[in-house]
């Protein structure tokens, strides 16, 4: 028993025998750079439907629309839509006594509407939404869209640095009745532009132009 406490005496005086020879700290840097701001719209289309000449037929699209806030500044952004009204492909004047007249009709003003349902984080990638500063929605109710920019989100400086996903809901009013938008031959139609017409067979189509932009 004697031998061995001395022999473990022996080994921590050893160990305490130890000098540290150098110590020193090293640092390791990583360059972090700064992407870009980008929106990523969902291209959608409504479906086909049948002429109603008693009436009107609601269409509803909902979609979800990504923007992307990788510059690391935390500058800000907001994103606004407008849109053109639909119009038809050219379709034949039956009016017209030249052959190969065409024209195209479009919808009534106010056809298109679109309510602003919700703006949160695309899959937990990037900043908290905060109340105040956003990223928010805005003008939530259901407006009509037109060629003035309708204003849909807004994040603050300092916020809205990640991905978001803003959702949509459209709503299009199919007529039975529209206007005469164009005419190839209107010195021997029987129509005049802008005319109140009966609605005809044709695709009908609208540009969508979102704008998003940096800062507020």
């Amino acid at each position: 028993m004697k031998k061995f406490l001395l022999a473990a005496i022996i080994v921590v005086l050893a160990l305490g025998n130890v000098n540290t020879v150098s110590a020193q700290s090293v640092d390791s840097n990583v360059g972090v750079v700064g992407g870009t701001l980008s929106f990523v719209p969902e291209v959608f289309d409504f479906s086909n439907v049948t002429i109603n000449s008693e009436g009107v037929t609601e269409l509803s699209k909902g979609i979800n629309n990504r923007i992307v806030d990788s510059r690391g500044t935390g500058g800000g952004w907001s994103l606004s839509l407008s849109a053109t009204n639909f119009i038809s492909d050219a379709v034949s004047d039956k009016t017209n006594s030249r052959s190969g007249s065409t024209m195209s009709i479009r919808f009534p003003d106010n056809s298109l509407k679109v309510e602003n349902w919700s703006v949160y984080r695309n899959n937990d990638y990037g900043q908290d939404i905060d109340p105040i500063n956003g990223p928010n929605r805005l003008n939530s109710s259901m407006v009509a869209l037109n060629s003035i920019p309708l204003q849909l989100v807004e994040a603050k400086k300092g916020f809205g640095m990640g991905s978001y996903i803003n959702n949509l809901n459209f709503t299009l009013t199919i007529p039975y009745k529209g206007y005469v938008n164009s005419l190839s031959d209107a010195a021997t139609s029987s129509y005049s532009l802008n005319q109140e017409v009966g609605i005809v067979s044709s695709n009908y189509k609208a540009t969508f132009t979102y704008t998003l932009t940096s800062g507020i």
